[in-house]
């Protein structure tokens, strides 16, 4: 007897309710769609408590609608394991455009992480010193789990035209291969180009982001005060 059977489970998954994937809780419906339906129940001020332990202060005006009809239907078509790049001048609003991004994505239930990508470098390299209170692993791991995963400001470790170190690209490839092997999608911010990245790291990496990514040159007025595209 197979031991769901022994344990009086059922050999099938349950669909959920809401969205017909398999239900993951008690409530017969997915994670997804459980988190979507407590959140929705929370008061705005606790929604707002919530969105802001990802997104910083500044750029929590960000909205979706904010946005060019453009991008934001570019987000709308997405596929659950495809991820964004967007890339541009400083001040174009990549960041604002992200953090938009974000505020949705935990509206409608997803565990959501963003972290820039010199304090990941900086933390994991913390990690190799004597009595560090994380490990590699720990500081990685985390960010492999969440259902989408923001790096900002890729490739501004070093001037343009300089390589990126071989700690910085073990780093950045072993996040990407993990995330793209489990069809989780990863979002990232840059000034560079893929060709510039490329050359900062290596050819392994502007392959990976081009099949992690739909890549988008995003111009226009800064974002971060609620400027319209």
């Amino acid at each position: 007897m197979k031991q769901s059977q022994s344990l009086g489970l059922s050999s099938k998954s349950k669909a959920c309710t809401v969205c017909g994937r398999d239900a993951e809780t008690i409530f017969q419906t997915c994670g997804l769609c459980h988190r979507r339906v407590q959140f929705e129940k929370l008061p705005p001020e606790e929604q707002e408590r919530l969105i802001g332990t990802t997104i910083p202060k500044l750029f929590m005006p960000a909205r979706l609608e904010h946005l060019t009809a453009e991008l934001q239907e570019t987000v709308s078509k997405l596929s659950e394991n495809t991820g964004l790049m967007l890339w541009g001048k400083q001040g174009v609003g990549k960041t604002y455009a992200m953090a938009a991004i974000i505020r949705e994505y935990i509206s409608q239930g997803c565990l959501v992480a963003r972290i820039g990508y010199e304090m990941l470098c900086l933390r994991i390299r913390d990690t190799y010193k004597p009595n560090a209170k994380e490990t590699e692993l720990s500081v990685i791991e985390p960010l492999n789990k969440v259902d989408k995963l923001f790096i900002e400001d890729v490739g501004t470790t070093v001037s343009l035209g300089r390589q990126e170190s071989d700690f910085s690209l073990r780093t950045f490839l072993v996040l990407i291969d993990q995330r793209l092997e489990a069809c989780l999608p990863t979002f990232i911010t840059t000034n560079r180009t893929l060709e510039q990245l490329k050359d900062s790291f290596d050819e392994r990496i502007a392959s990976r982001l081009v099949q992690a990514c739909q890549v988008i040159k995003l111009t226009g007025k800064d974002k971060r005060y609620g400027n319209e595209a």
